[in-house]
């Protein structure tokens, strides 16, 4: 019986370094990126159409910081004009996933 107490703690213990260590990981990652204010302005605005930023892998901006390119999580690769205030995606085979369009001002 001490034998699966041990065993039970020593599956906990590894199980909350595991986590601690993903989330560590996460906070250096997000810790080092650094956006321009093009790159902020293209956040708000996604912000603005309820898109989940966390997933955003990647942002480039295009046309003078009006025009933007992500990358998320999943592969999925989105364009956005900030004069139009529209934003559409599509996943790696090419098939539109989400087609957001904006009225907020």
């Amino acid at each position: 019986m001490k034998k699966l107490w041990l065993l039970v703690g020593l599956l906990l213990v590894s199980s909350i370094a595991y986590a601690a260590g993903g989330l560590l990981e996460e906070f250096r990652r997000r810790e080092n990126t650094r956006l321009t204010q093009e790159q902020g302005d293209a956040i708000n605005f996604l912000r603005i159409m309820n898109y989940d930023i966390k997933r955003i892998e990647e942002i480039e901006m295009l046309d003078g910081g009006r025009r933007f390119v992500i990358r998320d999580r999943e592969n999925i690769v989105c364009f956005g004009d900030l004069d139009t205030r529209i934003i559409r995606c599509k996943n790696k085979i090419g098939l539109t996933t989400v087609t957001l369009d904006g009225d907020a001002d």
